[in-house]
This record gives structure tokens, sequence and C-alpha cells, in this order.
């Protein structure tokens, strides 16, 4: 967690939490976050990527939008999740950023 943290202060900006899901991911980075370094510079807020997926690909609330279909709307290989936080964190970016550039962010 000292690494994150000072990884996260050579970035510049505000940094924002994002997950899929974001309240599992935010609770376990947030708690580790208290624990060994101290206040998170992110603050109590995040993006769920989920939520962002279904506005961005005007997906009804309650519709069961998945990682995978996801990754096949927007072109992205699709490959299981490894859990290994660095490469799934990777993944997450790749449909986020997938997202931005479907509408033209």
């Amino acid at each position: 967690m000292v690494q994150f943290a000072t990884w996260l202060d050579t970035l510049s900006g505000k940094p924002k939490l994002m997950g899929w899901p974001l309240p599992v991911d935010f609770m376990f980075v947030y708690w580790y976050y208290i624990r060994f370094v101290g206040d998170p510079p992110f603050g109590y807020d995040g993006i769920d990527i989920k939520t962002y997926a279904m506005r961005v690909l005007d997906v009804p609330v309650f519709a069961d939008v998945s990682r995978t279909k996801a990754r096949e709307l927007l072109g992205i290989p699709n490959v299981e999740f490894s859990h290994d936080p660095t490469y799934d964190a990777a993944q997450q970016a790749a449909i986020f950023f997938g997202l931005r550039r479907l509408i033209g962010r």
C-alpha cells in the first residue's frame, strides 16, 4: 500500500478510484489504505464502471451488463479476469477508456 500511495503521489490531479464493481473494490482499497497509509487521496467516492457502461451503452439499469458484453461491444479482447490486481485493473481501465472513446472523450 505504501508503494501504491507513492505512485499516486506521482500523478497529477486528484486520483479517482474506479472498479467493477466499485463497492467491492472501494471497500478493499479504502480499508487497506487507511490501515497502512492514512487518509486516501481519492476521498469517499469513485466511479462504478458497470453503472458508467450502462449509461454510455444506453442499457436499462436492471439489465445484466457483464464485462464480457461490454468488451464485446467495445471491441476489446475477451479474456478471463485473473484476479491478479494489476492485470484486472488494466482490464477495467481498458473497458473504461473504451467507453470514453465511444462517447468521443
